[in-house]
C-alpha cells in the first residue's frame, strides 16, 4: 500500500487539476479577465485576432457629440431698436422670412467658411431663428438640397423646399431648430408650398401642376391640375380650393380632400382678368369671397358667391400700370402704380374710406406687406432707400425713413407692434428692430 500512495496522490492531483481547468473555461470572459488580472496582478492582453463570428453585429461608430449652439446677442443701435449681423465670405442670399409666436426664421443661403455660418465653403441652405430682443438663437444647416425652391410654415413645423442636381428634398423643421425630417423626391426645379389644417400642398410646374398632398411627413395623395402661378389655396371641409392665374385669366379649381389622386371636381375660369388678390368671408352666414382683379379697364373689386359663378357686386377703383392688394379681414389696402403710387382703402361693403394719391413717390418696389387686424405695414423702396409706412383701417399713415438700401427685404410685426427689417448686405444678413 506505501507503494502506491504516489501513484494514488498523483491521480489526484491529476483530477484537481482537469476540474479547475472546466471551471476556468466555464466562467464569462470579462469574469476570467478580471479575477486573473486580481489574482495574478497581470494585465489582461486579449487576442489581437479573435475568431469571426457570423451572429456578431458590427458596432457602429459613436456619433460625435452636438456642440451646443451659442446665442448670438443683438447690438445696440441709436437709431433702432437694435441690429444684428451675420457674417459669409462670399455673400448671403436671403430666401424667406417666417414669423411665430416661439420666434422669427430666416432661410438664407451662403458659402460660410468662419464664424456661425462656418460650413466650409460649401453652398448651404440655413434656417436662423431669432427672438423678439434680436438674438439669434437657434441655427441649422440643412444637409439635402443647396438650390433654395420654397419655404412655409406648416402644422408640421417650418417645411423648406430644396433641390440639387439629382433630387429634391423638402426638409420639415421643429420651431427650435433641434429635428430635421427630410423627404426626398424627384427631382423638381420649381416648387410651392402652401399650408393646409393638416400638412401642406405642394406644387411642381411643368406642363401642368404636379401636386403633393403631405402629412406627418409622408406623401399621402398625388394629382395634377391645370398650369399655371398657383396664387391661393383654401382647405375646405371636403375639398381644396385652388385659385390658378394664367396668361388670358385665371380659375378657380376645386379638387377632391378625400381621392388618392386629388380629383378635380369643377373649374371655373375667369377669362381676360388678372387676379390680384382674393379673399374669404362671410356675410350674413354666407360664404362669399371678395377678389381684386386688373383688366383693361383698370383695377377691380369684385364680390363674388362661393362657387365664383355668380359676380354680385362690382367697383372700379381707376387705371394702373401696376397694382398690390392686401386684406386683412377688416378692409382691402389697394396700391396703384403709374407716375406715383395711389392708396385707397374700401371695406367689405365695397365702400371707399380712405384714399391718397401722393403717398408714396418714387416707388420702386414694395418688398412686403404685414396685414394686421387694425390696418397694415408697407415696406417698400422709394429711390434707393428703405421706408416703412403705417397704414391704419382709416387711411392715416406713419412713415419712418431707413437708412438702408437693399434690393430685396422683409418685415415682419409682433403683436405689440414692433417691427423687425431682415435684408442681405456686405456679405451679411442684417436684421434691424425697429
Amino acid at each position: 500500500m506505501k507503494k502506491q500512495a504516489p501513484k494514488l496522490i498523483a491521480i489526484s492531483l491529476l483530477i484537481t487539476l482537469a476540474a479547475l481547468m472546466a471551471v476556468a473555461a466555464w466562467i464569462p470572459e470579462k469574469e476570467s479577465t478580471s479575477s486573473l488580472a486580481g489574482e495574478q496582478g497581470n494585465e489582461f492582453k486579449p487576442d489581437p485576432d479573435p475568431p469571426a463570428d457570423d451572429n456578431e453585429q458590427e458596432t457602429p461608430p459613436a456619433e460625435e457629440p452636438v456642440v451646443p449652439f451659442t446665442p448670438i446677442p443683438p447690438e445696440a443701435s441709436a437709431l433702432y431698436r437694435y441690429t444684428q449681423s451675420l457674417w459669409a465670405e462670399g455673400g448671403v442670399e436671403l430666401n424667406g422670412v417666417h414669423q411665430t409666436s416661439e420666434g422669427t426664421f430666416a432661410v438664407i443661403t451662403h458659402s460660410g467658411k468662419e464664424g456661425a455660418l462656418n460650413v466650409g465653403g460649401k453652398r448651404t441652405l440655413s434656417v436662423v431663428k431669432l427672438e423678439s430682443d434680436g438674438t439669434v438663437s437657434a441655427l441649422k444647416h440643412l444637409a439635402g438640397g443647396d438650390v433654395y425652391l420654397d419655404s412655409r410654415l406648416t402644422s408640421d413645423g417650418l417645411a423648406v423646399a430644396a433641390c440639387d442636381d439629382g433630387r429634391s428634398y423638402i426638409h420639415t423643421l421643429s420651431l427650435d431648430l433641434k429635428s430635421d425630417v427630410m423627404l426626398e423626391l424627384n427631382r423638381f426645379t420649381s416648387a410651392e408650398l402652401f399650408a393646409l389644417s393638416d400638412g401642406y400642398l405642394l406644387f411642381t410646374s411643368g406642363t401642368d401642376n404636379n401636386v403633393y398632398a403631405v402629412s406627418d411627413n409622408v406623401v399621402k395623395a398625388t394629382g395634377s391640375v391645370i398650369a399655371g402661378e398657383i396664387f391661393a389655396v383654401y382647405d375646405f371641409a371636403a375639398y381644396y380650393m385652388l385659385v390658378i392665374g394664367g396668361i388670358s385669366g385665371y380659375s378657380v379649381v376645386k379638387i377632391d380632400i378625400s381621392d388618392a389622386s386629388l380629383r378635380t371636381l369643377s373649374t371655373v375660369t375667369i377669362p381676360d382678368k388678372q387676379i390680384l388678390n382674393v379673399s374669404p368671408y362671410v356675410e350674413n352666414g354666407v360664404q362669399k369671397f371678395l377678389a381684386v382683379e386688373k383688366n383693361a379697364n383698370g383695377v377691380e373689386v369684385v364680390k363674388y358667391d362661393a362657387s365664383f359663378t355668380v359676380d354680385e357686386e362690382r367697383v372700379g377703383v381707376g387705371l394702373a400700370d401696376a397694382a398690390e392688394a392686401y386684406m386683412n379681414g377688416n378692409s382691402i389696402l389697394l396700391l396703384l402704380h403709374a407716375t406715383s403710387t395711389r392708396l385707397y382703402i374700401i371695406d367689405g361693403n365695397l365702400n371707399f374710406t380712405a384714399s391718397n394719391s401722393d403717398l408714396m413717390r418714387g416707388v420702386t418696389s414694395i418688398h412686403d406687406c404685414i396685414c394686421y387686424e387694425n390696418g397694415y405695414v408697407c415696406l417698400y423702396s422709394a429711390g434707393d432707400k428703405l421706408t416703412m409706412c403705417e397704414i391704419g383701417n382709416d387711411g392715416k399713415t406713419v412713415t419712418r425713413n431707413l437708412a438702408v438700401t437693399t434690393s430685396a427685404a422683409y418685415l415682419t410685426r409682433d403683436t405689440d407692434g414692433k417691427c423687425a427689417v431682415f435684408y442681405a448686405s456686405d456679405d451679411s444678413l442684417k436684421i434691424i428692430g425697429v
